[in-house]
């Protein structure tokens, strides 16, 4: 199939042109999810969204992530300490 340096185009239109290509994408994204290698999870996740470019399946879980760390480091999480008497 190949792997980080390789092709990840031509994989990515031999998984387009698949009658299992929903199949393989929801496969990729699920190895890419667990993954401890990052160059080999950008190349899972490019492939996934070469194949997969309206992104109908769930190859967007890594930038999902990613936007809510950030959300929550802009947003504190813990209601703010209302003083008695306060409004």
């Amino acid at each position: 199939m190949g792997g980080p340096g390789g092709d990840s185009a031509a994989v990515a239109a031999r998984v387009r042109d698949s009658a299992r290509r929903a199949e393989i994408v929801a496969a990729l994204d699920d190895w890419a999810s667990i993954s401890a290698d990052p160059a080999r999870r950008a190349w899972l996740l490019a492939v996934a969204r070469a194949a997969d470019p309206l992104g109908l399946h769930f190859h967007n879980w890594l930038e999902a992530r990613v936007l809510r760390r950030e959300a929550e480091a802009l947003i504190p999480l813990k209601s703010p300490t209302v003083q008695p008497g306060s409004k």
